[in-house]
């Protein structure tokens, strides 16, 4: 039996696909044509001086608002940072963690997710790993895994490694919001299936995947409940107020969404 499925993008668009069926944008997406235009753009636009910046400049906020209305959030909460994996360290290195603390995920999840918060066990901190039925978890199992102590929740929207879809508004319905944090790694489903980052605290994608980009970017939001709670743990020019020498001890911390981008963001990344 042979149903005929209908590509979600032309092969013509992409670079080498001519003869192929590429199955494995779940790993990584095939090269659009369209990027190899984008290399000129920006190689112009780099011998440019500051007016060819600016124009760049004005490329990744442009960027920067399409994510934010494809997460139907505000571009002021949207941040590029070099990897998914960096958003979770960033919570990892910026909950004031407790001895006697905990966080929840899924024994089924992406190293970057479940072990980004290794380093905690020596504080006492509590890796509540929920197990899988069939290789199923339910919401219901992750969200009677969280207590009075959990500070954080975080899973992947679509599992690497199954396929499942973990229904996110369930997860964040389910949660005293004041006390735990909802973290989610939404790589293998931004650009393919609805993302409702307004219900997380933390969403993240990688670009290399059904977002059709490359590496090197991770498009990430953070709640205000988020900014709040998590303090920031990497510093530049970029996210801080400075003038001109001698330097003062301290300087203030510039606001989202350049808060999270501590030197300048991958431009040529976020361009493509």
């Amino acid at each position: 039996f042979h149903m005929p499925r209908k590509a979600l993008l032309a092969s013509s668009h992409f670079v080498g696909l001519e003869d192929i069926c590429h199955l494995c944008t779940g790993g990584e997406s095939p090269w659009l044509k369209s990027h190899r235009e984008v290399f000129g753009l920006f190689s112009e636009l780099k011998s440019a001086g500051n007016r060819g910046r600016e124009t760049v400049l004005e490329h990744v906020e442009a960027t920067r608002a399409g994510i934010a209305r494809l997460w139907s959030v505000e571009p002021s909460h949207v941040s590029f940072l070099p990897s998914s994996s960096e958003a979770m360290n960033h919570l990892a290195r910026g909950i004031h963690w407790r001895e006697g603390d905990n966080l929840v995920t899924t024994a089924l999840e992406f190293p970057s997710v479940a072990w980004a918060w290794r380093e905690l066990q020596d504080k006492g901190v509590e890796i509540r790993q929920v197990p899988h039925t069939d290789w199923l978890i339910t919401e219901e199992a992750l969200l009677d895994a969280v207590d009075d102590r959990t500070r954080l929740l975080a899973v992947s929207q679509v599992s690497y490694y199954t396929g499942q879809h973990l229904n996110i508004q369930t997860l964040s319905a389910g949660l005293n919001r004041e006390k735990t944090l909802l973290a989610v790694d939404a790589t293998h489903a931004s650009g393919v299936l609805p993302v409702s980052a307004a219900l997380t605290d933390l969403n993240v994608t990688s670009s290399y995947k059904w977002m059709l980009g490359t590496t090197g970017v991770a498009s990430c939001y953070e709640s205000d409940a988020a900014l709040a709670q998590v303090r920031v743990s990497t510093f530049g020019w970029h996210n801080m107020h400075y003038g001109p020498p001698p330097n003062p001890a301290q300087t203030e911390l510039v606001a989202m969404p350049h808060l999270l981008e501590p030197g300048n963001p991958a431009l040529l990344n976020i361009m493509i």
